[in-house]
């Protein structure tokens, strides 16, 4: 992963992740209605966004939720873990 150049990083999982890299929070995402608007909301930095687990949103407009085995039980302890080595590590 780059900073424009500037710094590396190395991310490790264990298991499997999912991540995203972008130059917005998620609640300036939600400031814009049109993606042409993205220039006013951008950040400085980069937001970094690591996910061990999504589940599907299922607005039951058909009225369904998602099945069973696409549902994240919320009885079971959910852990993960991960390293983030500087560049050259």
């Amino acid at each position: 992963m780059t900073d424009a150049g500037k710094t590396k990083e190395k991310i490790i999982s264990k298991d499997r992740m999912s991540f995203s890299r972008q130059p917005f929070y998620d609640k300036n995402l939600l400031e814009v209605a049109y993606d042409f608007d993205l220039p006013k909301v951008r950040q400085q930095g980069t937001v970094v966004n690591l996910d061990r687990l999504q589940q599907g949103l299922s607005n039951a407009s058909c009225g369904h939720i998602p099945l069973r085995i696409y549902i994240i039980p919320v009885e079971i302890p959910q852990f993960y873990s991960f390293r983030i080595h500087p560049e050259g590590w």
